[in-house]
């Protein structure tokens, strides 16, 4: 415990003491006007208020060093099973880094300035406590939180975690007026709640909002200053990674007001999705994935029983192409397009004479029995026996070619094979292995049929049978069980949308396919399953007509407009094993960024503007190791972070646990 205090109270030549930071945090009133950033009222976000850089980094490692204190001196305790926490579940942080207004500012503000107080009040209390010797000698203040007034808070979002803590935490209570305290709870709006200081009113008045809003603040001396957020034209330099850049070219942007990301509008968030129009294909000169464009045209075509929901086909030259003019690849047990028209025309022609055809085919005369045109290739052909004597008037020419038993040749008559059996236009040439026709009258003398011939005779005359030869394969199907299960939680949405989206990666008619059966995987008596029940039959089955209209229809009308909003703060606010992820890989980071990046940031499919979008938020210390201006593309991203995962982990443990990002790195 000694060693604890010393590390409390020591002070050192660049740094004051933990308590001292401490105390003057808690006891400063209120923020002042350069303390905060007004990011303004934006179409895709609801935040509009956040501590500058600084403050809020020297405020989050003195909330760090302070509870790493106070959980090292409970755990000498034997007696205490619990230890007090000054940010329980980010309440008060998670506020201040993003507020919708003043009045909520202002909270979580007063709030984390109460409960340091009380963290260094709980310091002493611990001390105390392990200095007793009997019961009489325990401290009574401050009194201990009972942990149960935390549970529940795991299923919370930031605001409600604050009127949780205000409402149900009696430290909290004599920090709103009595009058309010009640409707804390029923969401009221934070400025009706709390009185604000006048002098961040005055400087930080009502704002519209704006497509691109301004960020405002104050310097140092009390001097206003904005900066615009408008587009400016993408450059090479915006390809770039953050720590390959010079320090004068790290804007305000970059490194103090966030990351300036381009989120879609509400009304295209699925627009890159597979429409059925066509799907991805990889360059083979470049051996990446192009550029795709953003326009969808409607889906067209019905479904063609004949082929299965996965078969496999190959895919068109881009990514977003015209549907009509896709090239389809043939199931395996049809076959190919030109001999079928080659056959088609066959039949579709006069049977020629058969003693025109002598005059023509001398050659048949001499036993050469090379067919006609070659036929499809074939896996090791099964070889027949001897054929048949040629038939025809005795001492005449014969009537077809005897057939040669090396099951690639055929008489003049022509004979296929069907199941185990070989057959010509005339009747039964043979079974397998050369063996004997069925019983029955043989053939006239003079017929045009030929010898038995070998088993993998084709017949031109007529269609291959409808499943062709028994060919191995793998049965084309998804099974309703494999379609993913959601429960409405909005949190996992994110997750539902990717797993659907892999599925509709396949393309063609399973696109409509999963908006037609989607919804019975719902989960029984769940949100979102009552939610369905309840719209109109014509809601419904447009839902069910194509799986974009079944994730428009969540997104839009369940989810609601406020969620893409939540989930746009969510996504700047992710860093590599935050809270809730302290166990995650470096691989694992990479994977969860991508996920969210694809579906809610306007940027290119897996090319270099997707990588540096990806690694806004990862370490600065990963770009040495993996080199990241050599990396291109998604997956090569991918490859290198789990090549280098061990070293990746190793760089991040920092001496105080910090984990740099482009958002936390500043200018001196």
């Amino acid at each position: 415990m000694v060693a604890l205090r010393l590390e409390l109270n020591t002070e050192s030549d660049d740094a004051p003491s933990i308590a001292s930071v401490t105390s003057s945090f808690a006891t400063k009133p209120s923020l002042l006007p350069q303390d905060i950033i007004d990011r303004g009222i934006s179409e895709l976000s609801f935040v509009r208020f956040t501590l500058n850089e600084e403050l809020r980094m020297d405020l989050e490692s003195n909330v760090r060093q302070l509870q790493a204190i106070l959980d090292e001196a409970s755990s000498l305790i034997s007696e205490r099973s619990n230890t007090f926490k000054i940010d329980p579940k980010g309440a008060f942080l998670g506020i201040l880094k993003g507020a919708q207004d003043l009045g909520q500012l202002h909270a979580a503000w007063i709030g984390l300035r109460k409960w340091l107080e009380l963290g260094l009040k709980n310091f002493e209390k611990y001390d105390e406590e392990y200095k007793a010797t009997t019961v009489e000698e325990l401290p009574n203040s401050p009194v201990s939180t009972f942990p149960d007034l935390y549970e529940g808070m795991d299923r919370m979002t930031g605001d409600e975690h604050l009127r949780h803590v205000f409402t149900n935490v009696p430290h909290q209570y004599d920090l709103i007026p009595e009058k309010s305290r009640k409707r804390v709870s029923f969401f009221h709006n934070w400025d009706s709640l709390i009185s604000v200081p006048s002098q961040l009113e005055e400087h930080f008045p009502a704002r519209q909002k704006e497509k691109y809003p301004s960020i405002v603040f104050y310097d140092s001396e009390g001097h206003r200053q904005e900066v615009s957020t408008e587009p400016h034209t993408t450059t090479i330099e915006d390809y770039r990674t953050p720590a390959s850049r010079n320090t004068d070219q790290l804007s305000f942007q970059g490194g103090l007001f966030g990351t300036g990301t381009e989120f879609r509008e509400g009304d295209s968030l699925f627009s890159n999705l597979p429409d059925g129009s066509s799907y991805r294909k990889p360059d083979q000169n470049k051996g990446t994935f192009p550029i795709p464009s953003f326009h969808i045209p409607g889906f067209q075509g019905q479904p063609n029983v004949l082929y299965g929901m996965g078969t496999p086909r190959p895919p068109p030259s881009h990514l977003f192409g015209n549907f009509r003019d896709q090239k389809k690849e043939r199931p395996l047990h049809l076959p190919p397009v030109n001999q079928q028209k080659e056959s088609m025309r066959r039949k579709s022609s006069p049977s020629p004479d058969r003693n025109s055809s002598k005059a023509k085919e001398p050659d048949e005369r001499k036993g050469n029995h090379d067919p006609p045109s070659d036929p499809p290739p074939r896996r090791n052909p099964p070889r027949g026996g001897p054929g048949g004597p040629p038939g025809g008037d005795p001492g005449g020419d014969p009537g077809g070619g005897r057939g040669n038993g090396d099951g690639n040749s055929q008489g003049r008559g022509g004979f296929g094979r069907f199941g185990d059996h070989n057959y010509s236009s005339r009747g039964w040439m043979g079974g397998n292995s050369g063996r004997s026709p069925p019983s029955g009258p043989p053939d006239p003398p003079g017929g045009n049929g030929g010898g038995n011939g070998g088993n993998g005779g084709q017949n031109p005359e007529n269609p291959p049978p409808a499943y062709g030869s028994m060919i191995p394969t793998i049965k084309a199907e998804l099974k309703l069980e494999q379609l993913p299960s959601w429960d409405g939680d909005h949190d996992a949405a994110i997750d539902y949308f990717w797993k659907i989206q892999q599925l509709a990666s396949l393309g063609e008619h399973i696109l409509q396919a999963l908006g037609y059966w989607l919804w019975t995987r719902l989960k029984d008596r769940s949100p979102i399953q009552q939610w369905f029940a309840t719209l109109t039959s014509q809601q419904q089955s447009h839902m069910r007509s194509h799986y974009i209209n079944y994730l428009r229809g969540i997104k839009e009308q369940y989810l609601g407009s406020k969620w893409q909003l939540r989930m746009n703060t969510i996504y700047e606010s992710q860093s590599f094993r935050q809270a809730g992820h302290e166990k995650e890989s470096p691989s694992t980071f990479i994977t969860r960024r991508t996920m969210y990046t694809r579906l809610l940031v306007k940027t290119n499919d897996g090319g270099p503007l997707e990588v540096y979008t990806i690694m806004l938020k990862a370490p600065i210390a990963w770009e040495p190791i993996i080199v990241l201006d050599n990396i291109q593309d998604t997956a090569t991203l991918y490859s290198k972070v789990t090549q280098h995962e061990s070293a990746l982990i190793q760089a991040t443990k920092l001496k105080d646990g910090r984990i740099i990002t482009v958002d936390n790195l500043h200018r001196d």
